[in-house]
């Protein structure tokens, strides 16, 4: 029996070999060949002996517990949290410029000089003419003071008039009286005519000098008259200081208005110097916020209009960081939430600012906005970063790496292959949510359990294998 069986056995190798050199000379590839002798010479040896397959490699990974949060994770692009266009407010040369793009201002900084030769000259003449229309000023007041002087000396030589007058008119009284009687003596035969006429004489004299202080009183007292009082619309106080008082306003009110015209002459020189001035700083352009230049617009000897952008300066000291997450998602997402912000130059803190009312209707999405401190600059608008949005409390959880699921669709069970005695096993997983390469489950799973990472398709439940780094 065992004869026969090694000739048929060497009639079937023979027969093998021949094919071999057949394939060979038709230039079928090596890999081939391999493919026909492994089955021809290793699943037999020594007559019918069975070769052992090798168990398929896999890479292992244990379950772990770990205190962890739900989060959002998305990227993200650093964008400036507020900007200003540069406007000149005049027309004008550039001068000079006094900064470049990406250059640090603070509010206030100049940016750029236009022109002022022109204006400085304006400016000088404007000075002149504030200084003359001063001295008009002091002129005036010096006239309404000395007005106001004369006006109490009137006053005053009007008193005195007054009191003379009164003491002329007792003297004329006097007089009269005396004449009266001397008259009578005369007629009786006790006076001679000539002692009569000469008090006549003097009574006349006296009477001449009344009038005469009278007709001088009516003179001075033009203008400071009750009726002048009158005339122009005031009542006449009872009170003679604040009679006096009105009287010097009155006497004085052509002056009081030539002092005003020079106060109004003065202050329109003094509009057209601020005017002039004003044009003056506004040849100077200054940054409106504090931040970095973003662009500048023009270059030296160019001429600028109102409508001319000139610079963009954004605000460096915050960025905002726009995400956009699904809808599901972003439902999630309140205001006031903290975020981790992740970037080439480092990690920082954030705070959700701004969560859009609306959805994209093309992609789903919704943008969100984070406000994050960039003190130091290191945020640079445009750049890429990744963002972390803690959305749950913390809370010990079972984890297993993210390579390990399987996962037939997006809404569909998951599950994984754990290994036990060098058996893989199908285990159905629930997940909570995902952190960073982590799939954090319920607790289907024990710590330190191991978990197949990248399965592939040719694993089934029992089949054996070898763990590999």
């Amino acid at each position: 029996m065992n004869k026969p069986d090694s000739l048929r056995n060497k009639k079937n190798y023979f027969k093998k070999a021949d094919f071999i050199e057949h394939l060979i000379r038709s230039e079928v590839s090596v890999m081939c060949l391999f493919i026909i002798l492994i089955p021809a010479t290793g699943c037999r040896k020594n007559g019918n002996q069975t070769v052992r397959a090798i168990p398929a490699a896999v890479r292992c990974a244990e379950v772990v517990r770990r205190i962890t949060a739900p989060e959002l994770s998305a990227f993200g692009t650093v964008i400036y949290y507020s900007k200003a266009d540069v406007y000149p407010t005049t027309e004008g040369y550039i001068e000079s410029l006094e900064v470049m793009e990406g250059d640090s201002v603070k509010k206030g900084d100049t940016l750029s000089f236009l022109r002022q030769k022109k204006l400085f000259i304006e400016k000088e003449k404007a000075l002149s003419e504030v200084e003359s229309k001063k001295s008009l000023l002091k002129l005036s007041e010096e006239k309404l003071r000395g007005g106001r002087k004369e006006a109490e000396k009137k006053i005053i030589s009007i008193t005195g008039a007054v009191h003379s007058l009164d003491q002329k008119k007792l003297e004329l009284e006097n007089i009269k009286r005396i004449f009266s009687n001397k008259k009578q003596l005369f007629d009786a035969g006790g006076l001679s005519s000539e002692e009569l006429e000469a008090v006549r004489m003097n009574y006349i004299k006296i009477e001449y000098d009344f009038k005469k202080v009278q007709n001088n009183l009516e003179l001075i007292r033009t203008g400071y008259r009750n009726r002048d009082i009158e005339e122009k619309g005031f009542l006449v106080p009872e009170n003679n200081e604040e009679k006096n008082t009105l009287l010097i306003k009155i006497n004085t009110a052509i002056l009081e208005a030539e002092r005003a015209v020079s106060k109004a002459e003065l202050a329109a020189a003094e509009a057209d110097l601020k005017s002039i001035e004003l044009l003056i700083r506004e040849t100077e352009i200054k940054s409106p916020i504090s931040g970095i230049i973003g662009k500048r617009d023009m270059d030296i000897g160019e001429k600028v209009k109102t409508d001319t952008k000139m610079f963009t300066v954004f605000q460096s000291s915050q960025v905002f960081i726009r995400i956009e997450t699904g809808e599901k998602s972003s439902s999630i997402i309140k205001k006031g939430m903290k975020a981790e912000i992740s970037a080439e130059s480092g990690k920082y803190q954030g705070t959700v600012k701004i969560i859009s009312p609306v959805i994209n209707p093309e992609t789903r999405t919704r943008e969100i906005k984070i406000i994050a401190d960039n003190s130091n600059g290191e945020l640079i608008p445009g750049s890429f970063v990744k963002v972390r949005i803690k959305t749950g409390r913390e809370s010990d959880n079972t984890l297993i790496p993210d390579e390990a699921v399987i996962k037939t669709d997006d809404s569909g069970p998951a599950s994984v292959f754990i290994v036990r005695n060098n058996r893989v096993f199908s285990k159905d997983i629930n997940i909570l949510y995902k952190i960073d390469d982590f799939a954090v489950i319920s607790n289907e799973l024990q710590p330190g359990e191991l978990v197949c990472l990248d399965p592939h398709e040719n694993l089934t439940e029992g089949k054996e294998v070898r763990i590999i780094e």
